[in-house]
Formats: structure tokens, sequence, C-alpha cells
């Protein structure tokens, strides 16, 4: 599927098996990656110029708080998500299908916001938790959402108390530019809910404290509505003998820029 990026290749030594399950993933260095159950953490770095197709589906932001976080809903809001269309329901297939080491993940994209002040360009992502249901208009006041409206199919602590660390000054301070991949396992994606459920992606950042606290503006998930980031399955091999190309991303559409 075409595009018009501007693309740099991204070399990165990827994390040893060891490091599945990991209690801290440490993306603050250009190319990083790691594992967390069964899913992968790459940080990225997009374009500095050309157009881009993103969607984002949930935002999140809260002035004077240490720790923010939402999910993306077409109900009401509960914590602290941002109005307007940058916080919407998904289907699992508009999130797009990519091959990654032989296998098949969906590729969510995260964006931070925080200042390029060298104490505060941090940020830590304490959870992750991936939902199916029937319906994209949820607002369980008793988050997370029990097994009768929706289905939990990854929890990135499901395992032990894991957490991310990012670092903004790896694409730039502020909005526009991306900061990390999330590919998930299309297997985990169970059909509870039909073929094509709506999705839920709930995620919490700041709590590691003191310079990893939000210290900015919103952060935002996506996804790429071209086709994905890394290439689709049968486009080719993305990884080599512990080395992985990434296409870089250009700047998201003027409409979805703040």
């Amino acid at each position: 599927m075409s595009r018009k990026t501007v693309v740099r290749w991204l070399l990165a030594s990827m994390l040893a098996a060891s490091a599945a399950h990991a209690t801290t993933l440490d993306l603050t260095s250009a190319g990083a990656a790691g594992e967390i159950n069964d899913a992968q953490f790459l940080q990225f770095t997009a374009g500095a110029g050309g157009s881009g197709n993103i969607d984002s589906f949930v935002r999140y932001q809260a002035a004077n708080q240490d720790v923010t976080q939402g999910y993306n809903t077409d109900g009401n809001f509960q914590f602290d998500e941002v109005a307007g269309n940058f916080t919407h329901s998904i289907l699992k297939n508009e999130v797009p299908l990519v091959e990654f080491g032989g296998i098949e993940y969906r590729e969510f994209v995260f964006d931070i916001n925080e200042s390029n002040n060298v104490n505060n360009s941090v940020l830590s992502l304490d959870e992750v938790q991936i939902y199916v249901s029937d319906v994209g208009d949820l607002d369980d006041p008793d988050f997370p959402f029990g097994a009768g409206v929706a289905k939990l199919i990854y929890d990135m602590d499901a395992l032990e108390n894991s957490h991310v660390e990012l670092d903004v000054d790896l694409s730039g301070p502020g909005s526009g530019q991306l900061d990390m991949i999330l590919l998930v396992p299309d297997g985990l994606f169970v059909d509870d809910f039909g073929t094509n459920p709506n999705l839920y992606l709930y995620s919490l950042v700041g709590e590691q404290g003191g310079a990893w606290t939000n210290s900015d503006g919103f952060e935002e998930w996506a996804f790429s509505t071209d086709g994905g980031i890394i290439p689709e399955p049968g486009t080719g091999p993305l990884l080599g003998l512990g080395m992985l190309g990434l296409w870089a991303q250009g700047r998201r559409r003027e409409r979805r820029r703040r």
C-alpha cells in the first residue's frame, strides 16, 4: 500500500529472550526493543517530514497531575480522556495487521507529549490493557470491565508489575511525533464478540514517580490508516539476525495536530 513518507532505517539490537516479562523495559535509547507478555514494545522515532495517516483513538491529559490514564470509548469518559475526535471507539480490523519475526501482530503507536527539559523528558508507561467487546460505548464506573460486557485479552502486568521507560527527546518534545510501537499478537484477539469486535485500550503513565511522572500535555494512542508502519504480512522479512528495520512515519495530518 503506497504512502508518501520519508524513509529512514533504524537498526537496533533486539533484547535477549530473558527480557520477556521484565519488570523494567528501558526504551530510552534509539532503536531499543523488548517483549512483555508476548507483546513487542519498540522505540520509534517518526520522520521529520512527509505526510502520514494516523488515527488517534484515545488521548488523555490532566493538568498538575503526575499520573494520568484513560481508554477509548464512545461513551462517557471516566478518567482523564480528552473530548473530540481524538477519543473514540475502534474495531479490530481497523488496526493494521503486520508481521514481525514471522508472527502476525496488531500494530498500535504511542505518542508522549513531555517537556524537553532534561529533568522532564522521560515518562513511564505503567499499564496497558486491551479488551474486546460487542459495543463501543462502555463507560462502566467499575473499570476494569467485567466479563459480561468485555473480555480482557492483553494485560502488561498479567505476570508481574512491569513498566516501560520512554524518553521524548528521541523524537522531539511535544505532540506530532511518534515515540513507541506496540505489537500485540493477533492470536490474542479472540472472537467471543464476533470476528470484528470493538477494541478498548487502557493505559496509565507516570506511576514510577520523580522524573518519570507526567510533566506536560496529552498522551495518545493511534494506528496507521495506511497499512501499518511495519510492512504488512507478505511484503518481505522485517527481522534479520537480531537487527530491526523500521519504516519512518511522517507527521500526522494537520487535522490531528493540536
